[in-house]
């Protein structure tokens, strides 16, 4: 479908970043999950920001999205990712991703979802 839209040429390839961000934000989800790897890649490669933030919103593996989490570029936009594929939580969410969640709660709402949490070591940075 990319190639019918941007002619032979590879538009993830394209030289010019505003044409590689728009090429990733194309891309369905099965072309997302058909390119998992460039897009891995890219996400700590792609010289522009914009690029590896477009490929941010692409990835559905937990584990690459985690390990952005502490990068100063790209955390916040990890963040969102995850909390966007799993609107719900699931086990072993890391504390930063839990805190994303509850700040975009209601208070009374957050307080509540603060007495779900059984595991000690995450509630208290959560609750500080």
């Amino acid at each position: 479908m990319l190639r019918r839209l941007f002619g032979k040429r590879d538009p993830l390839s394209n030289p010019d970043p505003g044409q590689r961000r728009a090429a990733v934000l194309a891309l369905s989800e099965a072309e997302a999950a058909q390119r998992a790897s460039w897009l891995q890649e890219k996400l700590t490669s792609d010289p522009d920001s914009g690029v590896r933030r477009a490929c941010i919103e692409k990835v559905s593996q937990e584990a690459v999205l985690e390990r952005l989490l502490d990068d100063p570029d790209l955390g916040e936009a990890a963040v969102k990712r995850l909390l966007n594929l799993f609107p719900d939580g699931r086990p072993g969410e890391p504390t930063r991703v839990k805190e994303a969640r509850m700040l975009a709660l209601p208070a009374a709402e957050a307080i509540r979802w603060l007495g779900t949490i059984e595991d000690v070591n995450q509630l208290i940075p959560l609750a500080l």
